[in-house]
């Protein structure tokens, strides 16, 4: 999968894809590996290899990779390698895994990474397109509708980014505020990091938590909501 700019959601579809296979292949030998450094793949390699076999390797991490993968290239159980975040090919040389059984997903930055590879399918991954961003925040938001109030404008906002939505989507789901809230909330905090740092960020690059006002405006949205008893109405009679 190739992305550009970054943070489009390569990680998020390949785990989807991930979560599909092991539906289908329930019996079959699924590794996930951070891939950005050959430290990060080693070590991925190594948990891999105690998972299947139960047993701490003795071996140093090389060589425990090297074993992984030979049995990956003899066995005839199904299994799916994800190798997430592979910046640099060369970090993996030796380490690519390869087997008549089983599958490799790559994300990547650049579509150079599995320049070598053979038969390779390459998918770009670029960022949602308005109907699919406002598809992906209102399903996120499924639990009470009324949070996605301002939906399509908090979309324009934040530009579609994959990122960014799924940022905005769990502040606003687990806090109570609603879209419009959260777009406000994220505009300030956007301009305030603009005027500190001469350039205004990236979408994606804005996090907002509960110390940035987001359970205040929670707060002030419920004692709105309340509507108070009218002046002048009559009270109900008290029981005798």
């Amino acid at each position: 999968m190739r992305d550009w700019p970054g943070g489009t959601g390569k990680t998020q579809l390949a785990v989807h894809l991930a979560q599909t296979w092991r539906k289908e292949s329930p019996d079959g030998v699924l590794v996930w590996l951070a891939a950005a450094t050959r430290d990060s793949a080693l070590s991925g390699y190594r948990q891999a290899t105690l998972e299947r076999s139960g047993m701490v390797p003795l071996e140093d991490a090389e060589t425990t990779a090297t074993r992984f993968l030979a049995w990956l290239a003899e066995t005839r159980q199904p299994w799916l390698l994800v190798l997430d975040g592979v910046s640099d090919p060369a970090e993996l040389d030796g380490l690519w895994p390869a087997g008549p059984a089983g599958r490799v997903l790559v994300t990547a930055a650049d579509d150079l990474a599995v320049a070598g590879s053979r038969n390779a399918l390459v998918f770009p991954v670029g960022p949602f397109s308005p109907h699919e961003a406002l598809a992906y925040l209102t399903a996120r938001l499924s639990a009470d509708p009324d949070q996605r109030l301002g939906a399509v404008d908090l979309v324009q906002e934040l530009s579609c980014d994959p990122l960014a939505l799924a940022q905005a989507s769990a502040t606003i789901a687990s806090s109570g505020v609603n879209c419009r809230d959260y777009r406000e909330i994220f505009a300030t905090r956007r301009e305030q990091i603009a005027e500190a740092s001469g350039e205004q960020p990236a979408a994606k690059a804005v996090t907002l938590d509960a110390g940035d006002g987001v359970r205040g405006r929670a707060r002030a949205g419920r004692r709105r909501a309340a509507v108070p008893r009218a002046r002048g109405a009559p009270r109900l009679p008290r029981d005798p």
